[in-house]
């Protein structure tokens, strides 16, 4: 059985120290271990420039800039928002008015990849991670601890019970066959977010984690 390397801590650092660093990371093992035949996680940081869109309308020239830096050799890495899916599929309906980024990309003249079969970067590390990790091995012990997490259901048991029971009713009248429910939670986070990404991807077993 192969081993999986994890990425270094110091990985975590820079994605949380650096704007505009991005990390999709992934060589996690699939069931014909096709995921060890490639670097998978690849990690992107001083971009050339940044594209983002923050109304429908700007999607397009986006879309555009993307392209363009693609046709040029470049790299672009980054995410849409939920809110994008009525872009492409009109009948979504997703919520409009959303105060946020609707979707952000970095271009990069390429990326550097971690081979998790052999440990290491392919290519040579990014430069940047010397000096992160001669800050974390003077850190005290104390400083490198993972970040303490306070979760609450926003919606109390008995809340919870008359809506699961409502949907039962809907599906025994026929009113529905199938109903996705969903709940908020509200968090509390003490530490960075890069350490609850290290954590959170050392437990999850699927394959890729952005």
């Amino acid at each position: 059985m192969k081993r999986r390397h994890s990425l270094p801590a110091e990985v975590y650092a820079l994605v949380d120290e650096t704007p505009a660093t991005v990390l999709l990371e992934g060589g996690r093992r699939g069931q014909d271990d096709q995921a060890y035949k490639e670097p998978w996680t690849r990690l992107f940081t001083a971009p050339l420039c940044v594209c983002s869109a923050r109304t429908e309308e700007e999607l397009p020239a986006l879309f555009d800039e993307i392209e363009d830096a693609l046709q040029a050799g470049l790299c672009a890495a980054g995410f849409l928002s939920y809110e994008c899916g009525s872009v492409f599929e009109p009948k979504a309906q997703m919520r409009k008015g959303a105060d946020h980024t609707l979707a952000w990309f970095g271009v990069y003249e390429s990326s550097y990849n971690f081979d998790h079969a052999m440990g290491r970067f392919v290519e040579g590390e990014p430069p940047v991670l010397m000096p992160l990790r001669e800050k974390r091995a003077a850190a005290p012990a104390s400083a490198q601890s993972g970040p303490e997490i306070a979760a609450e259901f926003a919606i109390t048991q008995s809340d919870y019970a008359d809506r699961i029971a409502a949907i039962h009713e809907w599906i025994r009248a026929g009113d529905i066959y199938q109903l996705n429910f969903t709940a908020p939670w509200r968090v509390k986070l003490r530490g960075s977010a890069a350490a609850l990404d290290r954590k959170s991807t050392r437990l999850n077993s699927s394959h890729i984690t952005i």
